[in-house]
């Protein structure tokens, strides 16, 4: 590519108009489209130039983004009424959620799920979806935001609050539809949102275990101040079961080889409990590898139980009950409040709960057992 140069003061507007027409003559090898760099040096213009010329591109569907290979050129529509009207989802999410299974496995399977439920329920609705890995790279902000600032029919889903709150105000700010996952913590303002009660799974999770007549009941957790073990507090308080300090195992590593490490001392302390309410199905696994090596026998002299039900992850015998977390429903219910807000504008909060999952990692005490 020779070097141009472009004088306009709309230069992103003239870089679209010249991309558009390289696109139409031009055969790309492989269908490979250039680099934003190459397109910076050839037309000696910013980077926020070429992301807002690449951003109408994208929406338009001339080119495609393949995550951590680049941008490529689509079959070229004839039909420029199309091209205007296409609908195009964009879904924001934590690189490490769908590119790093190893930094957080757990995390990995469960956005993997709900990004399943996304592209199902807008392919269904007739979007075109455009999926932005992004960690807060500041290059990568500002592709975003530009596409936020483009005055097209395009709608966003993010994937979680915290790390996103100024992008989810930008598009408030705009009147651009958006619908935000808040994962378990309701934000206390109107935002369109959707969360998961992971307190009330922990509860739900927990008094199972005292239908079951267990009354020497622990858990196993990340944090004193989380949801799990507020669950699981409400519970214990509810049936007038007390559980001393001894017999709580706070840590905040939470893989199941970081468990099955530190539940060895812990089991080995606490002989008189019958059942464990776990955090997290990855501390629950990690609880029945250390009782294996202690030949406890779960269920038969140790119930445990935990959450989120990734079980086709970290298959294991017996089957751990737990409480399933609704995945990919949950992708198609961001869809649903998306399409929502745009059209009639109304926020709103919407909640989903998790559901038991019986399978044979408890078992029921005989009357008269403890």
């Amino acid at each position: 590519m020779k070097k141009k140069s472009i004088n306009s003061a709309t230069k992103h507007r003239q870089l679209l108009d010249i991309l558009r027409s390289e696109i139409e003559r031009k055969a790309f090898k492989n269908n490979k489209f250039h680099t934003v760099r190459k397109l910076m040096d050839a037309y000696s213009v910013s980077q926020a130039t070429v992301t807002r010329a690449l951003e109408a591109l994208l929406n338009e569907g001339l080119i495609y983004s393949v995550p951590g290979k680049g941008l490529f050129v689509s079959a070229v529509k004839k039909d420029q009424e199309l091209r205007a009207g296409l609908k195009v989802l964009n879904y924001i999410v934590r690189d490490n959620d769908i590119f790093s299974p190893c930094s957080s496995p757990a995390n990995w399977f469960v956005s993997k799920d709900i990004l399943e439920g996304v592209l199902g329920e807008a392919y269904s609705r007739g979007y075109f979806v455009n999926i932005i890995p992004s960690g807060g790279n500041l290059d990568n902000r500002t592709y975003i935001e530009s596409i936020i600032d483009c005055p097209r029919e395009s709608v966003f889903i993010f994937s979680c609050y915290n790390i996103y709150e100024d992008m989810i105000q930008r598009c408030i700010n705009k009147n651009v539809p958006y619908s935000v996952y808040c994962w378990h913590e309701k934000q206390n303002r109107k935002i369109n949102q959707l969360w998961v009660d992971i307190e009330h799974a922990a509860y739900t999770i927990t008094k199972y275990l005292i239908r079951l007549g267990h009354k020497e009941i622990g858990f196993v957790g990340g944090a004193l101040a989380s949801h799990r073990y507020k669950g699981f507090r409400k519970a214990m308080r509810e049936a007038a079961l007390k559980c001393p300090a001894s017999r709580v195992l706070i840590f905040e590593e939470g893989s199941i080889e970081g468990t099955a490490a530190a539940a060895e001392d812990f089991l080995r302390s606490n002989p008189g409990i019958t059942a464990l309410s776990c955090s997290s199905d990855m501390r629950a696994i990690g609880v029945m590898k250390a009782a294996s090596a202690l030949r406890i026998n779960v269920p038969g002299d140790l119930s445990i139980a935990g959450i989120d039900d990734i079980s086709e992850l970290y298959p294991v015998s017996p089957e751990l009950t737990t409480m399933r977390f609704p995945r990919k429903e949950l992708g198609r219910a961001l869809v649903n409040l998306v399409d929502g807000i745009k059209k009639s504008g109304l926020v709103e909060t919407s909640l989903l709960y998790t559901s038991l999952a019986e399978k044979d990692s408890c078992r029921k005490i005989r009357k008269g057992f403890n």
